[in-house]
């Protein structure tokens, strides 16, 4: 209680998407310079990473489930991406706390991206503007634009997750309509919010 009484400012990306209420002044940061190549040299060899190119046109961002989401709900979703757009245009890109095993049911056909390095860190490497970016209930959907202010066709697919989490479902169906809203574009006729 103390400290949170005390008068400081709140430094932070995009301060019109803060989704609380706070009496302190919220400071805007820059933008991330993705063309800077020396810093994002520096974050590579921070993370001692090393970058691939994505080929595939559509990466599903997945998200950790924490035994909250329904593993067969999501493999049913992913199944129906892939009927549409075929295994060959599409990369899961995993939760680092989620097991590879759990798309065996995919098949060989879908490539995962197995490893722990942060969404943030692939976006800015990888040229994305012939990329679909989907997911579900991510911060990782729209980070891109909030701290790199890159725009990248992104798709929530949440209002398709049969098992709705009270608090969740309301804070994120909130960030990706405002965040739509706020930037003017509009929502599919799926309710699949595009950011």
């Amino acid at each position: 209680g103390e400290i949170l009484d005390q008068k400081f400012d709140i430094y932070t990306w995009q301060p019109r998407f803060v989704m609380y209420e706070t009496k302190h002044e919220l400071v805007e940061v820059p933008s991330i310079d993705c063309t800077d190549k020396d810093f994002v040299n520096f974050l590579n060899s921070l993370f001692n990473y090393t970058h691939k190119d994505i080929k595939e046109k559509i990466i599903f961002l997945d998200k950790a489930r924490d035994d909250i989401y329904d593993n067969k709900d999501i493999l049913r979703i992913i199944k129906n991406i892939v009927n549409v757009v075929g295994s060959n245009n599409l990369i899961i890109k995993k939760h680092p706390r989620e097991k590879k095993e759990l798309y065996d049911e995919l098949g060989n056909g879908v490539k995962i991206i197995n490893d722990n390095f942060p969404w943030e860190l692939y976006c800015l490497n990888e040229e994305r503007r012939d990329k679909v970016i989907i997911g579900y209930y991510s911060s990782s959907l729209v980070l891109p634009y909030i701290i790199f202010g890159c725009t990248t066709k992104t798709y929530s697919i949440a209002a398709l997750i049969t098992k709705h989490v009270q608090g969740i479902d309301q804070y994120y169906n909130k960030l990706f309509y405002d965040m739509a809203d706020k930037t003017k574009f509009t929502l599919d006729k799926n309710e699949a919010y595009h950011v």
